[in-house]
């Protein structure tokens, strides 16, 4: 079958510095993956060039079989792939609600709004109840809530998340991870980059391990756990 996401050979950077060297990744659909990975391995630029934002300076990225590497950020979320950014960045001005909308400004049909909301707020019940509230004024938990919920709204057919546990309270990112399993289970296309690895593994069901932009472990979640690689640099404190 035809992977919903691949990516072949790909080469990416900024400016004179290259942070991708050759990386190939494949996501089925209705899959879970997550890339791990210590700062500065690459997860990140994987991300944005897949969502259109870094340009690669050599191999191909597909989105069900239709490739789509010279298409531009803006074509690509039309076409079903959404980023959940690092950082969240919501817009703090605007309201919980208002916020969700803009997630659906790209949508080429625009009947269904108030379903896929009330479908996000079943999902993540505190935006119902802080639907007026101004974005800013949210928890860090309540932020990355909202920042999934808005990508969510453009109906994507896969949702690249980074770093969403990234600066969060424990409780907070027990929360945000359990909302990412629901989706998992549910049939979401997930692709998560994390730094912390035992959220990621909660997760997904098969996973990459980048070292300064290489691929150098991958497979099954079971398989990362067992690689002693893996367990050293990112399972070890955790006993």
């Amino acid at each position: 079958m035809t992977p919903i996401l691949e990516v072949v050979d790909l080469i990416a950077g900024y400016g004179r510095i290259e942070a991708l060297h050759g990386i190939d990744m494949r996501v089925e659909q209705g899959e879970a993956v997550t890339t791990i990975g210590a700062n500065g391995a690459g997860k990140t630029t994987l991300l944005k060039t897949i969502a259109g934002l870094i340009r690669p300076r050599r191999g191909r990225i597909s989105l069900e079989g239709e490739n789509v590497t010279s298409w531009s950020a803006e074509r690509r979320a039309r076409a079903g792939i959404a980023l959940v950014p690092e950082g969240r960045q919501v817009f703090p001005d605007l309201s919980v609600r208002d916020n969700l909308l803009l997630g659906a400004y790209g949508r080429r049909r625009q009947s269904g709004i108030t379903e896929d909301i009330d479908k996000v707020v079943a999902l993540f019940p505190i935006l119902g109840e802080r639907g007026q509230q101004l974005a800013g004024t949210l928890s860090g938990g309540q932020q990355q809530m909202l920042a999934i919920g808005r990508a969510l709204m453009s109906r994507p057919k896969v949702l690249l998340l980074d770093e969403p546990s990234l600066g969060l309270a424990p409780l907070a990112v027990r929360e945000v991870v359990d909302k990412l399993v629901a989706l998992a289970e549910a049939g979401s296309t997930l692709v998560l980059v994390e730094q912390n690895a035992a959220a990621a593994f909660r997760v997904a069901a098969r996973g990459y391990v980048l070292d300064r932009g290489e691929v150098v472990v991958e497979g099954s979640i079971e398989t990362l756990r067992e690689d002693p690689r893996v367990h050293s640099a990112y399972l070890g404190k955790l006993g």
